[in-house]
Order: C-alpha cells, then sequence, then structure tokens
C-alpha cells in the first residue's frame, strides 16, 4: 500500500476507534476526524477534507460555542482548506471573522491575532485587494516585529508580502525599501547565526 494511503488509513483507523469508544462528541474523536482531513491536505486531497473540517466546526460550535478556542481553531482551518481549494471569497468571510474574534480575546500583539491576520491578507492579495493586503500587513509586521524581532523569519516574510502588495498599490518606491530591508536583515540573520555557531564549537 502506498504511503499516502497508509497515513490516510492510520488516521481513519484512529477516527473509527475514538467513535465507537467515545461517541461522535467526544473532543478526542473530533480532534481525531480533523487529523483525518490534516492526513487529507497533506497529499492534497482538499475535496476529501472539506466536509471533515465543515464537520469538525459545525460539532465544536454546537457543542462548545463559536467563542470556544477550539470551536474558532476549527473554523481558522476550514479556512484555510477553502483558500487551498483556491475558493478564496469563502476563504475570506471565514478569516474575518475569525480575525475579528481573536482581536477581540486576545488582542492584536499575539501569536495566534498574527497568524489570522497574515492568512486574511493572503486572501485579500489572492482577490485582487491589493489595498486591503497591504493594511493588513503593515499591522501585521508591527505585530511580529514586536513578538518575534525583526530578523524573524514570519518578520520577513510579512515584509516580502507586503513589497508585494505596495507594487500591486503603484508604490515602488516602498516596496523597493521593503525588499532591501529583507535582504539586509537576512544577511544579519544569517551572519548572527554562523557567529553563534562558531562560538559553540570554541
Amino acid at each position: 500500500m502506498p504511503r499516502t494511503r497508509r497515513s490516510i488509513k492510520a488516521a481513519q483507523q484512529l477516527y473509527e476507534a475514538n467513535l465507537a469508544l467515545l461517541g461522535p462528541d467526544h473532543p478526542d474523536t473530533l480532534d481525531s476526524m480533523a487529523a483525518v482531513a490534516q492526513e487529507y491536505e497533506n497529499h492534497r486531497a482538499f475535496q476529501s477534507a472539506l466536509p471533515l473540517r465543515v464537520a469538525v466546526f459545525s460539532r465544536r460550535r454546537a457543542i462548545w460555542g463559536e467563542a470556544d478556542y477550539a470551536t474558532m481553531r476549527a473554523n481558522y482551518l476550514l479556512a484555510l482548506t477553502y483558500y487551498w481549494m483556491k475558493d478564496y471569497q469563502s476563504a475570506r468571510d471565514i478569516q474575518e471573522d475569525v480575525l475579528d474574534r481573536f482581536i477581540m480575546r486576545y488582542g492584536y500583539d499575539d501569536e495566534v491575532t498574527l497568524g489570522a491576520m497574515v492568512n486574511l491578507s493572503n486572501t485579500l492579495f489572492r482577490l485582487g485587494d491589493f489595498e486591503g493586503a497591504s493594511e493588513l500587513q503593515e499591522r501585521a509586521l508591527k505585530t511580529s516585529r514586536g513578538l518575534n524581532g525583526a530578523h524573524d523569519l514570519m518578520t520577513l516574510r510579512i515584509m516580502q508580502g507586503l513589497a508585494l502588495s505596495k507594487r500591486r498599490c503603484g508604490e515602488p518606491q516602498d516596496a523597493d525599501r521593503l525588499e532591501e530591508d529583507v535582504k539586509r536583515f537576512n544577511v544579519e540573520r544569517i551572519t548572527e547565526r554562523l557567529r553563534a555557531r562558531r562560538l559553540r564549537s570554541k
């Protein structure tokens, strides 16, 4: 049996065992259903993953409510499934709701909110809303610099995305400046890693 089918089958077997032992609404059962969806997505079988993502979100919302973190997380992952299926409008509708809920619960300066901002900005870019993407990326960049530092890979990825949005918005000078900063920070980050490695080896 190919490795892809083995990994999906193993996840399905765990889900079926939890379903039989714990019932359909137990958190472990829903987690194992989500794991089956993740296995499908790992192998780009998004159409197979979608109904599982919908089911997990729907059951969590019905049992624990929309404000529960696990429900919000399930909705967050459902939006990503739509994104990978290139259904950007459906992804956007969910991501806007998820981001609002994360901001209300955690504020802007939190890793969870940061991830939601980045995901929504990517979707807005795909939909051609470059100004909306740029505005959100600027907020995400501020958050990432505060949480992770200027040289962090997340920060640099956001900067690169912001440069693309700025260029599409007709702001080439800002785009050029951001791209130069990304190059400079990458060099500084690699230099610092090499220096730290040399110090450890002494």
